[in-house]
């Protein structure tokens, strides 16, 4: 790691001397890392640890991840996958999700559980999305169109109520960047 040192006057010898010339007068230290590639805060001595901090939790909702998926394998083979319109020459990666409960609740079942709830779709580029309707091979359960109006106000409204809060942060820092240029 480099750091300016204000009292420096060493002379840098180059190691290519016939096409850079020594650096004379040089006001820059080189420290070398601790052996676990820790970065030094020199003026505290505290080391930058890449960790978490405490109650982050992962995957970040609307984050596309693989590990959320539940997976039993993968295998490497060529499936013809279509790629742009055409199939694919090259071998493909597979994954083998972990199979789905064979018996899945009918749609009278779901609907009050689904209805009007926030999920996210078009995974891996996950997108909000309110689900207004529950099916299966028997029955449809589909919310008022009033109703589905409401529910997306209501979600207009929270985004709008956080687009607030991070413009209100944002001149509050220009507000304090405009403090210390004054200072």
């Amino acid at each position: 790691a480099y750091r300016f040192v204000e009292d420096g006057r060493d002379t840098v010898r180059s190691p290519v001397s016939d096409v850079f010339a020594d650096i004379s007068m040089c006001q820059s230290s080189v420290r070398v890392l601790t052996a676990h590639g820790d970065i030094v805060n020199f003026d505290k001595d505290l080391a930058f640890k890449p960790v978490l901090c405490a109650g982050v939790r992962l995957p970040y909702a609307g984050f596309p991840s693989i590990g959320v998926l539940p997976m039993s394998g993968a295998d490497i083979r060529s499936i013809k996958l279509n790629i742009f319109g055409s199939e694919s020459r090259y071998s493909t990666m597979v994954l083998k999700l972990a199979a789905a409960p064979t018996k899945l609740p009918g749609a009278a079942q779901l609907a009050s559980k689904l209805l009007l709830r926030t999920v996210f779709v078009n995974w891996p580029m996950m997108h909000e999305a309110k689900i207004v309707a529950v099916s299966d091979g028997t029955a449809e359960f589909r919310v008022a169109d009033a109703d589905v109006r409401a529910a997306l106000l209501i979600m207009e409204q929270r985004r709008d109520g956080t687009r607030a809060i991070a413009a209100a942060a944002a001149k509050q820092r220009t507000n304090l960047n405009a403090e210390m240029a004054k200072a």
